[in-house]
C-alpha cells in the first residue's frame, strides 16, 4: 500500500520569482516541518531556483516555470526535458503539461488552447482564500470543475506560494510515490490526483 504524497504544486521563491518573498531557507524550515517529502518550484520564467535547490537539498523537487502567454494568460509547464523548460519564455503557448493558473485565465475560452492543458488548477492558495473570504464568488470554482469535465483534465491544487505563509495552502495528493517529474506528469496524465485547499 502505497502512502498518499501531498504536493505543492506552485510555489515562488525570492530571488527568482521578483514578487516572491519566500527564501530558500525558509522552504527548507518548512519542508522539514511539515514531513514534505516533494515539492514544486514554479518561478516566473526561470527553473534557476528549482535547479540551485535541487543541488543541495533531499527533498525531491519538480522543477516547473509559470509562463505568461497570449492566449490563456498564465500557466504552468512541467517538463522531464530541462532545456525545454530552460528555454521557455514569456508568450510560449506549448509544453509537455499544461495546467492554466485560475479561471480569469480561461476567460477567452479558446477550444484549442483548453485541448492542449493536461490539468487545471482549481485550488490555488491566494485565489481560493479570496472566495472563501467572499471576494470571489464560488462560482468560479464550479466553473473549473465543469471544464475539467468537459476537457477531461485533471484537477490540481497548488498555494502559489510568495511567503511562507502560504506554503501548503493548497496542494494536490498524488496516490502513488512521486520520485521524479515522470511520476509527477504520469500521475497527473492519468487523473489520479485530488486537489486540497487548507483553510
Amino acid at each position: 500500500m502505497y502512502s498518499i504524497e501531498k504536493v505543492d504544486t506552485h510555489v515562488h521563491l525570492e530571488g527568482y520569482s521578483p514578487c516572491s518573498n519566500f527564501e530558500v531557507k525558509e522552504l527548507e524550515q518548512l519542508v522539514e516541518e511539515k514531513n514534505v517529502s516533494v515539492t514544486c518550484i514554479t518561478d516566473h520564467h526561470t527553473i534557476d531556483g528549482a535547479l540551485e535547490y535541487m543541488s543541495v537539498h533531499k527533498t525531491i523537487i519538480i522543477p516547473g516555470v509559470e509562463v505568461t502567454t497570449n492566449s490563456v494568460g498564465d500557466v504552468l509547464v512541467f517538463s522531464e526535458d530541462i532545456e525545454y523548460l530552460k528555454s521557455l519564455a514569456p508568450t510560449s503557448t506549448t509544453g509537455k503539461i499544461l495546467m492554466p493558473i485560475t479561471l480569469e485565465s480561461l476567460k477567452s475560452g479558446d477550444d484549442r488552447v483548453l485541448r492542449k492543458v493536461d490539468a487545471l488548477e482549481l485550488y490555488n492558495g491566494t485565489y481560493s482564500m479570496a472566495i472563501f473570504a467572499g471576494s470571489v464568488e464560488a462560482k468560479h470554482l464550479v466553473r473549473m470543475k465543469e471544464l475539467a469535465k468537459a476537457y477531461d483534465v485533471a484537477m490540481t491544487g497548488g498555494s502559489d506560494s510568495h511567503m511562507p505563509t502560504q506554503f501548503m495552502r493548497a496542494y494536490t495528493e498524488f496516490p502513488e510515490p512521486v520520485r521524479n517529474v515522470k511520476d509527477f506528469i504520469r500521475q497527473i496524465k492519468e487523473h489520479k490526483v485530488t486537489p486540497h485547499f487548507n483553510l
